[in-house]
């Protein structure tokens, strides 16, 4: 077995390829989820990242910077993260922007702002969590499917897993790669090594 290490544990484990997603899988998912949601968007046709560890001095694996491209055929999402920054887009700690020629939508787990073409919002939104709760527990007694149901979050964890993917293989990937089996590749990364036999 491996070594116990102390900062592979708790909200660490993150930040390892043997079991964590990084930044782009912790919150990513949650962000690209309402992009995708609000562009009606699945699968991208290419994706590109660049980043790395560029300013934490630990042992982590994945990258404290990280800006990941999101091609598709009429629309382009972009993600980005700074973790060492205390400066985020939009003066919002994490969310979602959707810009458009009249305006800005600004939407994070706190509630959501509209501007216009100034700088001063023209609408202010409250949070969403109660709505999203009820739903959530009427589901549970109904068992009818969620407004983010099992294939949204499928979709939405995926764009993160191929933007890490692109970010570890060093390259774009294209139509053609999101099209083909990743074990083809060779250069991609091998299967989790876990240190227990008895797991794989």
């Amino acid at each position: 077995p491996r070594r116990f290490h102390p900062a592979r544990f708790h909200d660490h484990w993150r930040w390892f390829w043997d079991f964590g997603t990084g930044a782009l899988g912790r919150y990513g998912v949650h962000s690209l989820d309402v992009a995708r949601w609000g562009l009606q968007l699945e699968l991208p046709t290419r994706v590109s990242s660049s980043g790395g560890i560029y300013h934490f001095q630990d042992d982590r694996q994945t990258p404290d910077t990280l800006c990941v491209q999101f091609d598709y055929p009429d629309a382009t999402i972009a993600w980005e993260h700074r973790l060492w920054s205390t400066r985020a887009p939009e003066g919002r700690s994490d969310g979602t922007a959707f810009y458009g020629e009249l305006g800005t939508l600004v939407i994070d787990r706190g509630g959501y702002k509209i501007y216009g073409r100034s700088e001063a919002p023209v609408s202010d939104g409250h949070r969403a969590d109660d709505a999203h709760i009820a739903n959530f527990i009427d589901c549970l007694r109904s068992r009818q499917a969620p407004a983010a149901d099992i294939a949204t979050g499928a979709t939405s964890s995926t764009l993160c897993h191929l933007g890490n993917l692109s970010h570890r293989l060093g390259r774009e990937l294209t139509q053609d790669d999101l099209a083909a089996n990743v074990d083809d590749d060779t250069s991609a990364p091998t299967t989790v090594e876990t240190g227990h036999d008895d797991l794989v």
